[in-house]
């Protein structure tokens, strides 16, 4: 259970979405590319730890492996903005 320090006060706010019909859709829009997003980031560093494993059943040496994938955006070589275009039903108007 969280408790705050001596002396620190906790307050929160609870606000309730009430969106129109085009707010809704770029809301669903916006979740299902930073789906698309982490579940690309997911599969890249997944391949890499297959890979890995792949060339470590042949014998190779730790030296000579696939070099292991960062999880972060900054690690990954990625910037925001230079995705590549996951077409999906979320993604179309």
């Amino acid at each position: 259970m969280f408790r705050p320090r001596p002396g620190r006060v906790v307050q929160a706010y609870k606000f309730a979405l009430d969106p129109n019909v085009g707010q809704e859709q770029a809301l669903r829009s916006h979740c299902g590319a930073a789906r698309a997003a982490y579940n690309w980031a997911v599969s890249w560093v997944t391949a890499s730890w297959w890979q890995r494993k792949a060339e470590a059943s042949y014998g190779i040496g730790e030296e000579e492996l696939t070099p292991w994938r960062p999880w972060s955006l900054p690690g990954s070589g990625r910037r925001p903005g230079h995705a590549t275009r996951v077409e999906a039903s979320w993604s179309r108007p």
